[in-house]
């Protein structure tokens, strides 16, 4: 998928693919909400996690782009690792889509319509 996308960046542009890749990634959130606890894998989570991921690769490899395009090479390192915190801090304290809708889901499960917890 890295290839691919370099490939796209010099033809397309990075600003479009930005915009597909996470059209796709929300495309995909969207399918994945609609699961029910008697959805299968083959059935209910992998056409989603597949879109997901064609959806998300190019996206990471376009921002790593876009975060490192005007660094000058001694401090590439450093700006990588920022990135690389960034994307971490987001996932860790709950502020983004992917671990919202994630944390709403796992609140349905574990309460029921009753209250209480299992």
């Amino acid at each position: 998928m890295t290839v691919v996308t370099q490939r796209a960046v010099t033809r397309i542009g990075t600003r479009p693919l930005l915009i597909a890749g996470a059209a796709i990634a929300a495309g995909a959130m969207v399918w994945l909400s609609r699961i029910t606890e008697h959805s299968t894998f083959a059935g209910g989570m992998l056409g989603p996690e597949l879109l997901l991921g064609a959806g998300l690769g190019p996206l990471f490899v376009l921002l790593f782009l876009v975060g490192l395009t005007k660094v000058n090479n001694d401090d590439a390192g450093v700006a990588s690792s920022l990135i690389n915190v960034g994307q971490q801090v987001v996932s860790a304290t709950d502020r983004g889509p992917g671990p919202v809708c994630c944390r709403s889901e796992s609140f349905a499960v574990l309460i029921p319509a009753g209250g209480g917890l299992r």
